[in-house]
């Protein structure tokens, strides 16, 4: 828990002439361990409490006081769990516990899994914990700002782990290890209308349930941003490599027409066609009145920014589900 961890700071931290901080931090630190461990009882309960307010009162710098008060801080919040803890032995009902690293991280990927993985040298093992949660491993690489990378920091620094998932795809590139298997065939076509990353995202995890999945790009390969608007020298072109879905290249599909002939059914009630200006505008966003990602996305297509087709006007990636 926190205040353990800035508890055991505090006491390697202290410079040891102010008794109360040098001797009262290390006592709570262990007292703390006690109760997360179910060992404590109501009376180890009260002496901590008592402790703590005496090292708040007299310690002579922040490092014993602060320590304590968020000590005390935490026991006043969660009253009911600590006495979860020291009477019923266990965790109050409802709580629950998460990995920090993996609570960041955005695709909620489980950290820990494939940390263990690549220390086991199980480097495709590895690879494939994290398609579980995000079909970009080597992206994720080369352009995640890694918020998982705070926690430890509480205590020296943290652990590079962009650095271990690169280890890992280094070792085991991802177009080389076998994709997880496609779910049973429910006969239903699906139409990902946008080669960009949620278009091929929805495709895989389509594939996933075992739907048969076609994307439709409208340009000459896939990618979307990924390729035409993330600069080279972050995201190497040739680390971009996409297998397992049907795909139609120089393919638009603007009408239902064109959906239709290739024995796809429109059905209403699917998540359906909206534009990303109508996102944005219910999402009390600004228009989007252009900027350097679209130019670079325009010329890398072969189109001077004022030739631009109207397809090409805006946010293209939309998924569009049809199932029959």
């Amino acid at each position: 828990m926190a205040e353990h961890v800035l508890l055991r700071a505090g006491a390697a931290q202290t410079c040891g002439k102010c008794v109360p901080c040098r001797d009262g931090l290390p006592q709570l630190a262990a007292m703390l361990k006690c109760v997360a461990a179910y060992e404590a009882d109501e009376a180890e309960l009260a002496r901590m409490r008592v402790l703590a307010e005496m090292l708040h009162d007299t310690s002579d710098c922040a490092i014993g006081y602060e320590a304590a008060q968020a000590l005390l801080d935490g026991m006043d919040s969660f009253v009911a769990e600590y006495a979860s803890h020291a009477t019923a032995g266990c965790c109050q009902e409802g709580a629950g516990q998460t990995v920090p690293c993996e609570t960041l991280c955005p695709a909620h990927v489980d950290v820990p899994a494939y940390i263990a993985l690549t220390a086991a040298g199980d480097y495709a093992g590895a690879v494939n914990m994290v398609c579980k949660d995000n079909p970009f491993p080597t992206l994720c690489v080369f352009v995640c700002d890694h918020p998982c990378e705070a926690r430890r920091r509480l205590l020296d620094a943290s652990v590079n782990i962009r650095g271990i998932k690169k280890y890992a795809v280094d070792q085991t590139p991802a177009d080389q290890v076998a994709p997880p298997q496609r779910g049973v065939d429910t006969a239903r076509k699906v139409a990902v209308i946008g080669g960009g990353p949620r278009g091929l995202t929805c495709a895989y995890l389509l594939a996933l349930i075992g739907h048969r999945e076609t994307v439709f790009e409208v340009r000459a390969q896939l990618g979307d941003m990924l390729r035409y608007c993330i600069p080279a020298y972050r995201f190497p072109r040739e680390r971009l490599v996409w297998f397992g879905s049907d795909v139609e290249l120089h393919h638009d599909v603007c009408r239902r027409a064109d959906v239709v002939a290739r024995g796809i059914e429109p059905r209403k009630g699917a998540s359906g066609h909206r534009h990303a200006a109508a996102r944005r505008r219910e999402a009390g966003m600004p228009p989007h009145r252009g900027g350097s990602a679209r130019h670079r996305a325009r010329c890398a297509c072969g189109y001077p920014p004022e030739a631009a087709p109207r397809h090409e006007r805006g946010v293209r990636e939309q998924v569009v589900n049809y199932l029959i």
